[in-house]
């Protein structure tokens, strides 16, 4: 027991490489000459050299999918301001087109009434139902 809590403090004193050591050294007071790292998936670390490169790998993967989601975030956000301007002017001209539509109804409404009113005026009769 008191050679693991040696290594545990020297493993965080810096001092011993991190990895698990063959088992046959544990409790004997004896020390291979280099840690047996293993891997997740169960190698010894006979691909050191390769560690190290796909670590760098993965990181510029993170790295570009973090751009790439913030670059996506920025331009849906966009899209959702301009797609709301847009909206807000459609409601707008919406409104517009109503009150035009109800001013050209009462126009030719009165337009009518003057016109029949001329009409009944020539031939002199009243229009049907006019009240004066």
């Amino acid at each position: 027991m008191k050679i693991k809590q040696e290594l545990e403090y020297e493993r965080r004193a810096g001092n011993v490489p991190t990895g698990s050591y063959q088992t046959e050294h544990v409790g004997t007071g004896e020390h291979p000459a280099e840690p047996v790292h293993t891997g997740t998936d169960g190698s010894n670390g006979k691909n050191s050299d390769e560690r190290p490169r796909r670590v760098k790998e993965l990181e510029d993967e993170v790295y570009q999918l973090t751009v790439n989601k913030r670059v996506s975030e920025q331009f849906t956000a966009q899209l959702v301001k301009e797609r709301d301007a847009v909206l807000d002017r459609v409601t707008q001209l919406s409104r517009t087109i109503g009150v035009l539509e109800t001013e050209k109804k009462q126009l030719l409404l009165e337009a009518g009434k003057s016109n029949a009113k001329s009409v009944n005026s020539l031939q002199g009769e009243e229009p049907a139902g006019a009240v004066e």
